[in-house]
């Protein structure tokens, strides 16, 4: 749960430089949060196969 929480931290962080107009700042949080998403599935995929192991 504390990556969540850490995570939702950093997104609002973001999203207020974003609504501050800087540009520079979405592109790093699209790559970033692609990147997280992409983490997510994996953690997702090995503790399906956890279980089915």
């Amino acid at each position: 749960m504390e990556k969540w929480e850490s995570l939702r931290n950093d997104i609002n962080k973001d999203l207020d430089k974003i609504q501050n107009g800087d540009m520079d700042e979405l592109i790093v949080f699209k790559k970033n949060t692609r990147e997280w998403v992409e983490g997510v599935n994996k953690e997702f995929e090995t503790a399906q196969l956890q279980k089915k192991g």
